[in-house]
This record gives structure tokens, sequence and C-alpha cells, in this order.
């Protein structure tokens, strides 16, 4: 049961008791398909637009960027993109690469998280 099956989002959502964060997974089958093509779905941009209404902030969590760019299709729908890379892992001329290939992407990006950071390894960080 999930959003990709037609369930309306608040049939899925969870919140949590702790934070009252609420997530709405939208594949719990465990079965991996072309997701842009939901992304990209009139659904997922009805989601998009009745989320938008009920909450401050809406995230998605998108695959990396890569061969498919998942982003591209929910473009449209969004303020913005925070860009993750990881930390000792992610080429920045693999960064650069991405997102010459997309160029519209790059007037999207609101800033880059740098994750799994190894302080020990980049004192000048601290």
């Amino acid at each position: 049961m999930d959003l990709a099956d037609g369930k309306s989002w608040r049939e899925v959502a969870e919140t949590s008791a702790d934070t009252g964060l609420v997530t709405v997974p939208a594949n719990t089958s465990g079965v991996v398909g072309r997701t842009n093509d939901f992304l990209s779905s009139p659904e997922m941009q009805a989601f998009l637009i009745e989320a938008r209404r009920e909450f401050d902030y809406v995230v998605i969590d998108l695959p990396p960027l890569g061969p498919v760019v998942d982003a591209m299709s929910v473009l449209p729908w969004t303020d913005g993109f925070i860009l993750v890379a990881e930390w000792g892992k992610t080429p920045r001329r693999l960064v650069r690469a991405l997102l010459d290939r997309e160029p519209e992407l790059v007037d999207g990006v609101l800033g880059v998280v740098l994750n799994k950071v190894d302080f020990k390894k980049a004192p000048s960080l601290q």
C-alpha cells in the first residue's frame, strides 16, 4: 500500500509521536520501478499541491543524481533543491558534470549539505 499505488497520502502517512513529523512513503512494496514516471504523474502533482497547503515545509527525498535525474520530474512543483553530497565519496567533478548536464537544476539549488564528514580527518572544519 503506497502513494504510487493510488492510495491517498493520508492513508499512508505516518506521524512521529515524538516530533510530529509526518512522512509519506511513495513506495513501501520494496519493488523499485521507474520513479520518474510516478514523480511526473498527475497524482504526484496533486499530492504536492495539497501538501503545500497543509504543511509549512514539504521535503522530498529523491534518489541520487546520476544517469536518471528524478529531480527534473518534480522541478516544476518545487521551490528549490538542497543537494546532499557525501564527504570523501562524491567527487566534485561528478557534481559539476551533473549540474552542467541539467542546467535547469542549477537555478533550483538552494544549497549543499556535506554529510558523513569525518572531523578527525578534516580538523579545519571544526
